[in-house]
């Protein structure tokens, strides 16, 4: 049986920011370009970069549509930032 990670919402909020913080270095995006391209506000993609904003299922799905992160598929682009968080 595999044991569950012990996370607050807090902690799993600041895990997908950092995971999309990496993903938008990788690809050498500013945080206005990653933006624009999500069709959100900078003030949001720093929100959700430092943890004070959830990322919604339809902003990963955008990130998907829009090929932001050119190399990932909508699996596992939903495998970094829900399953691997709430496992």
């Amino acid at each position: 049986m595999t044991k569950r990670k012990k996370m607050s919402k807090n902690d799993r909020i600041s895990q997908m920011g950092k995971q999309l913080s990496g993903l938008r270095n990788k690809e050498r995006l500013t945080i206005e370009e990653l933006a624009e391209k999500l069709d959100v506000s900078s003030r949001m993609i720093y929100n959700y970069e430092n943890g004070y904003n959830v990322i919604s299922i339809e902003v990963i799905v955008k990130m998907y549509e829009r090929k932001v992160f050119k190399d990932r598929t909508l699996e596992e682009l939903a495998d970094i930032f829900i399953i691997q968080i709430y496992k």
